[in-house]
């Protein structure tokens, strides 16, 4: 196991027209192979089922395995590890868990994780910030499928809340089919501007969460008609909704995490969106679909 959560994501796969298993393993191992190029063999016909593959310098592997009852995979990991190229002794591992839910649909499950050498002495490195690959963001940009938790489409940039469509966003908050969290970004009554940058935001939690962002101040006053007061997010706020809200519950408020405009601009926008990313991408705690497949076990 890795002694440091990177970050991690689960979320469905669907195939639209053109996209596939065989599809879907190609962008994982086209991204490994934009990494590595030609020093590992990374010939796919192999890798849809298993085996090993390594550096000759030892300096990465990819490892492959899977299950199957037919002839699709109804189990597929893979562990790609690599040496640090800017801090020797930090090793990469990046799982990928693959769950055939149908044969058009597959549950994915990415764990990033780093390690230290087991003999390493020295200054500790510092946390790094949250970084999705970028394997992630093709996917869910891909015209081959749509990405989605539970109801929720996944997305590399926020969807904007137009003036007379606010009851899209508590709809939307609301969901109980919702299986990530929803980050809501509301604009200053003042500037008119969001206090936090939403684009970089939403990019940085692909796979892992969604962010709505209002069009305008006046989305403030819609909501007031659709959001009861103790799950409102005006004036510049941010705020992080679970899964399951349930506005008929007050008392259940406290669940979704919130910045006020004083707090973002006390803490500065950059580590809000730094606490949300981290809490989002390095915790199961803000996000309610799971793997039956999340890591991968290698055979001593």
């Amino acid at each position: 196991m890795p002694d440091s959560i990177h970050f991690r994501c689960t979320f469905d796969v669907h195939a639209r027209e053109g996209g596939g298993f065989p599809e879907l393993v190609q962008e994982i191992i086209g991204w490994i192979r934009s990494k590595e190029g030609s020093a590992l063999d990374l010939r796919a016909g192999r890798l849809l089922t298993s085996g090993t593959t390594r550096r000759g310098d030892g300096r990465a592997a990819v490892t492959v395995d899977s299950l199957s009852e037919s002839e699709l995979p109804d189990l597929w990991a893979l562990r790609y590890e690599h040496q640090d190229a800017e801090f020797s002794p930090r090793r990469w591992s990046i799982d990928f868990g693959i769950t055939r839910t149908d044969s058009r649909t597959w549950r994915l499950a990415v764990t990033i994780g780093n390690s230290l050498h087991q003999a390493y002495i020295g200054k500790e490195p510092g946390l790094l910030p949250v970084t999705p690959p970028r394997v992630i963001k093709t996917l869910v940009s891909s015209d081959k499928f749509k990405c989605c938790a539970g109801s929720t489409e996944l997305r590399v940039d926020p969807f904007v809340v137009h003036v007379g469509k606010a009851d899209r966003l508590a709809k939307a908050i609301e969901d109980p089919a919702r299986s990530c969290p929803l980050v809501y970004v509301s604009r200053s009554r003042l500037t008119g501007e969001p206090l936090i940058d939403p684009i970089r935001l939403a990019s940085t939690i692909v796979g892992a969460g969604v962010v709505f962002l209002a069009a305008d101040a006046e989305i403030d006053e819609e909501l007031e008609f659709l959001v009861p007061r103790e799950f409102r997010s005006p004036n510049g706020m941010v705020r992080v909704y679970a899964p399951r809200v349930r506005f008929d519950i007050p008392q259940q408020a406290y669940r979704h995490r919130f910045f006020t405009r004083t707090q973002v601009e006390e803490l500065t926008a950059t580590e809000v969106e730094g606490q949300i990313a981290r809490a989002l991408a390095r915790r199961y705690g803000w996000a309610s679909i799971r793997s039956s497949l999340a890591s991968f076990a290698v055979k001593k």
